[in-house]
């Protein structure tokens, strides 16, 4: 009888399902919750999803990101440059940086979402794209709503628009693949410059000790 108890007892723990396990299964199996209420059936978020996937989106997009670009480069630093008129008039500049933000804006909500913000697993924080857009978009807010308008900090802020660029980089695969090789190529440069740092010191003592103070003239009869 104690055999056959120990055997049931065998059997009973290698069929029982640790509780760990069961759980992530749950997990597994549950639904991700976009802002924690937004399910992948609710219409709101089907909405989004939809919206986002129109060519139609991303055409006004681009269209809105090069032509930022374009208002940039013709944009004079100062309102006041004398016998230098601008190419735009600074009211018509003004609107379409509005118009533009609020493009930038409506798309950051709809990748929101539809994809989520940090938590989900195709979050749009988890990309460092999206982060360095996110940002960019945070500038162009400040700049509109002029909170930040005086001071210093007012400079940071307009020189901030020189990373509307990189928002074309984001879109474009080559250059995502290019920029993600130079950033993981940094860390063995950091190691090169310090290791050539290391090597000019050294030669630069022993160049001290071998010819400090037997330079300082010209010992050449022709010399003047």
């Amino acid at each position: 009888i104690v055999a056959r108890r120990g055997v049931l007892a065998n059997v009973i723990k290698s069929v029982t399902v640790p509780t760990a396990s069961v759980n992530e299964e749950e997990d597994e199996d549950e639904p991700e919750r976009v802002l924690f209420c937004l399910l992948p059936n609710n219409p709101i978020r089907r909405f989004f999803i939809w919206l986002g996937n129109q060519p139609i989106f991303d055409v006004v997009v681009y269209t809105a990101i090069m032509a930022s670009c374009a208002f940039l480069m013709i944009t004079p630093p100062y309102s006041d440059l004398p016998d230098q008129p601008p190419l735009v008039a600074f009211e018509t500049m003004d609107f379409w940086n509005s118009v533009f933000t609020f493009v930038f804006i409506v798309e950051f909500l709809i990748r929101v979402m539809s994809q989520g913000l940090l938590l989900t697993k195709n979050a749009y924080l988890q990309s460092g794209w999206n982060i360095m857009d996110s940002v960019v978009l945070l500038f162009a807010i400040i700049e509109e709503t002029g909170i930040m308008a005086e001071g210093g900090i007012a400079k940071v802020f307009r020189l901030a628009r020189a990373l509307r660029p990189l928002r074309l980089m984001k879109r474009n695969q080559g250059m995502r693949v290019v920029i993600d090789a130079l950033i993981s190529t940094l860390a063995p440069v950091a190691y090169v410059i310090l290791f050539s740092t290391f090597t000019f010191l050294v030669f630069s003592l022993i160049g001290m000790g071998l010819f400090g103070g037997k330079m300082y003239r010209c010992t050449s009869p022709v010399a003047d």
